[in-house]
């Protein structure tokens, strides 16, 4: 039985014209996730969410990517909702560093030149909008050219597996811009990609999707479930990541791909929650200012003497609800910061 067409031609164009509630969802609990990973969690707590918790970004992106208009059309929309907001809430971020910091900080020279370079260190701060850039400019042009199903799902595959060999075997060296991950960002974009083509194509054929969502779902989190257990009992210390390549090729094969998936088909078919859907639309901010709130609210707990969970949970707290505060106002303000236009509020008009 065919669950995909043959070519991706007439798929290309996606009806998503509302925001979808799931989305903004997914996108929320994956960002509460990243706040998470910063900071001073056990590593076996790491361990359990580590493998997806950035590459659900990826897939979700894949998801809602849309090749509508021409090269130069897309370069536009994605350098003014990814690339300058990123950049100027890099700079942002820079400067702040210089005023204010509780740890020790690199020359302003070197930040900027690291900003410019985008290859590691306190200058790439917003490095995974950056790289989400890169990816989608490289998306685009395999999306664009390749049409057989078949022979886009290979290209993608082989350049994931490229990047992953790269990675594991070529040496330590970054390049810039994130090129050495490219196809590793593409592979999960692609997955989300698919899956919409999947779905479209089965509804137009009157086959029963959800159905086949829920059963995929159980058995990928059982087996998730499964290689986590495996994971903490063998290797206790040894992070799975979507850049952190320590543990066996095949384990970080298994976690990644499987924990993506999983989590990705859960997430899907659970209720919408109202402060995760409002984190989700605006991830740009949590992004960018998480750090500097957790570190001076660690401050703030490290003279009360308080630590454990209980500081975890409040620090989370705290960021969620300062940085929901920030978001409302750069929304009515300054939306350009956030990847969106600005809209012009309107008069109230009485009759007379």
């Amino acid at each position: 039985m065919t669950l995909l067409p043959t070519s991706l031609k007439e798929y290309k164009k996606p009806d998503i014209q509302q925001r979808l509630e799931w989305i903004d969802n997914m996108k929320g609990i994956a960002m509460v996730l990243v706040m998470l990973s910063h900071m001073s969690i056990s590593t076996q707590a790491g361990i359990i969410f580590k493998p997806f918790f950035l590459s659900i970004f990826f897939v979700v992106s894949g998801y809602t990517f849309n090749i509508k208009g021409s090269f130069k059309e897309f370069i536009i929309n994605k350098t003014r909702t990814l690339f300058i907001p990123a950049f100027l809430l890099a700079c942002i971020q820079i400067i702040f560093s210089c005023i204010l910091t509780f740890t020790e900080q690199e020359p302003l020279k070197d930040q900027v030149i690291e900003l410019m370079l985008q290859n590691g260190g306190q200058g790439s701060k917003m490095w995974f909008v950056f790289a989400l850039f890169v990816f989608s400019i490289f998306f685009y042009i395999i999306t664009r050219y390749i049409e057989n199903t078949g022979l886009f799902i290979c290209f993608v595959t082989a350049a994931f597996f490229i990047c992953l060999a790269y990675n594991y075997y070529g040496g330590s060296h970054s390049f810039p811009w994130y090129i050495h991950l490219v196809g590793i960002g593409c592979f999960y974009m692609a997955a989300g990609y698919i899956h919409r083509v999947y779905e479209q194509y089965n509804l137009l054929n009157n086959k029963d999707i959800f159905y086949r969502g829920r059963i995929l779902t159980v058995f990928c989190s059982i087996g998730y479930i499964l290689l986590i257990g495996i994971h903490l009992w063998k290797w206790k210390e040894v992070q799975v990541s979507f850049r952190v390549f320590e543990a066996p090729i095949w384990l970080y094969l298994a976690e990644s791909i499987l924990g993506t998936l999983a989590v990705y088909l859960l997430l899907r078919i659970l209720p919408g929650i109202k402060i995760m859907g409002f984190i989700g639309k605006n991830t740009l901010i949590y992004f960018a200012f998480h750090g500097k709130v957790q570190r001076i609210a660690e401050v703030v707990f490290n003279k009360l003497n308080v630590d454990g969970i209980i500081r975890i949970i409040l620090v989370l707290i705290i960021q969620c609800l300062v940085l929901a505060a920030i978001s409302i106002l750069v929304n009515k303000y300054f939306p350009f910061l956030a990847g969106k236009k600005y809209e012009p509020r309107r008069k109230h008009q009485f009759k007379v």
